[in-house]
């Protein structure tokens, strides 16, 4: 889906005022949940591999730039550096080496890095208009797995009933 379950709102945009963030990377918007979070507080650019959003869900009024492309494949396609990245309901949609190699790539365009993840498996296939993008792999991260220690250490971990939502500092 598109959407993300909003229950860490309050924790982002504590994390983000807490920190200091000015420009965000936003990676897979969906609809621009993030941007409408932040976008009275923060510069949002943002990777979609799904171009019909941003018709759908008007995203170039959200972001100042959407470079539309596939996450796993951006390289250093993004012409500046971000003070957070974030994965919002992302991850989970590709498979766990996949998911673990974009994450090594986030400190090379942000400071810090935000990921948002369902706690338990959630079967989806490709939904909202057929969107690939949307479905879950069947051994997706779950936000358990990251309790767990998959992806490395987080300096901050705000688990709710639905999603876990972790925090890291890169640089």
């Amino acid at each position: 889906m598109p959407y993300s379950v909003r229950e860490n709102d309050a924790d982002v945009l504590g994390y983000v005022a807490h920190h200091g963030i000015s420009t965000v990377l936003d990676i897979g918007p969906g609809s621009g949940t993030y941007a409408d979070l932040l976008g009275h507080a923060c510069t949002l650019d943002a990777v979609e591999a799904w171009p019909d959003y941003l018709t759908e869900f008007d995203l170039t009024a959200k972001y100042r730039h959407i470079l539309i492309h596939d996450v796993r494949t951006v390289g250093d396609l993004l012409p500046t550096r971000y003070d957070l990245v974030i994965f919002g309901d992302v991850l989970e949609h590709m498979p766990p080496t996949e998911a673990a190699d974009v994450w090594d790539w986030a400190p090379t365009v942000a400071d810090r890095g935000l990921v948002s993840l369902p706690l338990d498996h959630w079967p989806q296939h490709a939904e909202h208009g057929g969107n690939p993008h949307e479905a879950h792999d069947e051994e997706h991260l779950t936000g358990r797995d990251l309790l767990a220690g998959a992806l490395g250490p987080f300096e901050d971990v705000w688990v709710y009933d639905q999603t876990a939502t972790f925090a890291r500092r890169f640089a």
